[in-house]
């Protein structure tokens, strides 16, 4: 498998007294955080998700598909995203429905 390392753009406005962002390749990924330090903190964690979301997708699919050439009790170590802080205001779209972090 080959990896690649993107870079992303992320667009961020201060609109009284809160920072808003998005990232511009990833439709959904969007957050509004008190300061800007929070905000790229918070951006790039929201980014991490939605990505690793997509790659599950992928990788679920691809893995129904394969399931019949799997050997029986092979275990699936794939990584979880890490929760946002509580306070954030972030959110994905995911499948036509907005996720927040509770």
């Amino acid at each position: 498998m080959q990896t690649f390392n993107n870079e992303y753009t992320a667009v961020v406005k201060n609109e009284g007294d809160w920072w808003i962002g998005w990232i511009e390749e990833i439709p959904g990924v969007n957050c509004q955080e008190r300061t800007h330090r929070e905000l790229m903190e918070s951006l790039h964690v929201t980014l991490i998700e939605a990505l690793e979301f997509n790659r599950r997708d992928v990788l679920s699919a691809s893995d129904k598909m394969n399931s019949i050439n799997e050997p029986e009790g092979k275990k699936n170590n794939r990584s979880t995203p890490r929760s946002l802080p509580k306070k954030s205001r972030c959110g994905v779209f995911v499948g036509g429905g907005l996720w927040e972090d509770e």
